[in-house]
């Protein structure tokens, strides 16, 4: 095969591509991986790592881990200052910095024979009957099929005129250096505000000597005014030189298939695979990326084939979790005193369900299809309603 030419063309440095590279190219499958940065490359990225996502990543987290979270804190309610706590015995979230946990799943297809492009530039791509051709500033290349992970922008996708359902929301975030005492209140613990942002909610991860703060809301006009008044609320005095914020896009509601057309498929943020509760979307970054290398295994990169193992795949794996995780948000970023209500009566239950997500153990459909969920809720929700009920 020639040096421009390959089985498998995947397009963008992130979790999704990294590993569709990484599973095609320890089969044997010839790659290349085309990243328009230098490599390691910077991504804004909160860096929190749930359990889920964990067990679909193959290097060791451990090696560029900045910190463990064996606790998660929501805080859902402005008038109550108590938070829902989970706890684990191992991490629920692991902490890492994004240009790390990326680059080691990089390294990985690398060492497995996948061929590196990075500083290259992908300006435009060609859809044949029997094979893709991309247009890059150093030369053209051609493969059997194209894996389009370039993230939220989504600029290739954009020229191939894909129609784009996704709902964009601006998040934003600051790496911030503390003291010693401020570093101890948040140590070993993921914390999560829902009552704190305008349709939105805020986050403090701890890494190794910083806290990684952010917001994600619906209304990009007033993120900096929300993040200081976040901060000033945490206790946590703003910069002197003001807050070095760094945005980006997270799509917080999915494409509509195909997720493939013809040869080139679709994985992770570029899909719009992100989870609408938490906008975490390392996990489905993963896991899409992972389904497109087996659809193109598992059907001997067969078209046919191909076409109906992904789109089977992603709608029964993917999709359905987020159309109802996307139910749960309105509720959750709906109006406050109906949030306030409803929590109030099952919020430690939801914090219990949510952490099981987290970690893998369940997942939306399995408790969409709990009857002893139901049961829990109704009963909880008609003593709430009835509170005469309670004692007898």
């Amino acid at each position: 095969m020639n040096s421009n030419q390959f089985d498998v063309i995947v397009i963008g440095g992130g979790p999704a591509g990294g590993n569709a590279a990484y599973h095609l190219s320890k089969n044997n499958i010839s790659v290349g991986f085309f990243e328009k940065s230098e490599l390691p490359r910077h991504k804004v990225c909160a860096g929190g790592i749930t359990r889920r996502a964990a067990k679909l990543y193959s290097p060791d987290l451990g090696e560029i881990s900045e910190n463990e979270c064996s606790h998660l804190e929501l805080f859902l309610d402005l008038k109550s200052p108590k938070p829902f706590v989970s706890s684990a015995d191992s991490p629920l979230v692991t902490m890492v910095m994004r240009n790390q946990f990326d680059y080691a799943l990089i390294q990985l297809a690398k060492s497995n024979g996948a061929q590196i492009f990075e500083k290259t530039l992908v300006k435009g791509v060609i859809s044949k009957k029997d094979h893709v051709e991309i247009c890059t500033d150093k030369g053209q290349f051609q493969s059997k099929y194209l894996i389009l992970a370039d993230g939220a922008a989504g600029r290739l996708a954009k020229l191939l005129d894909w129609p784009d359902h996704r709902r964009l929301v601006p998040a934003a975030e600051i790496e911030l250096p503390v003291n010693i005492d401020i570093m101890a209140r948040f140590q070993n613990k993921a914390r999560f505000d829902f009552g704190q942002i305008t349709k939105g909610y805020a986050w403090v991860f701890p890494k190794r000597s910083h806290l990684s703060i952010g917001i994600l809301s619906h209304n990009k006009k007033t993120l900096r005014i929300e993040l200081s008044r976040y901060l000033k609320f945490l206790g946590i005095n703003t910069p002197q030189k003001g807050l070095n914020l760094k945005g980006h896009m997270i799509p917080m509601s999915p494409r509509k298939a195909p997720f493939i057309r013809k040869r080139i498929m679709l994985v992770g943020d570029s899909a719009g695979f992100v989870d609408p509760i938490t906008a975490e979307g390392i996990s489905y970054a993963l896991q899409s990326g992972f389904l497109a290398s087996q659809a193109l295994l598992e059907n001997n990169m067969k078209l046919k084939g191909v076409k109906e193992y992904y789109e089977n795949a992603i709608n029964k794996e993917i999709v359905r979790e987020i159309r109802i995780a996307l139910i749960l948000a309105k509720i959750i970023y709906g109006p406050p005193a109906l949030r306030s209500f409803l929590f109030g009566i099952a919020g430690d239950h939801f914090c219990k369900a949510l952490t099981k997500i987290i970690n893998g153990e369940k997942t939306y459909f399995d408790y969409l299809t709990d009857l002893k969920s139901y049961r829990h809720f109704t009963s909880r929700l008609y003593k709430n309603l009835f509170p005469a009920l309670k004692d007898s």
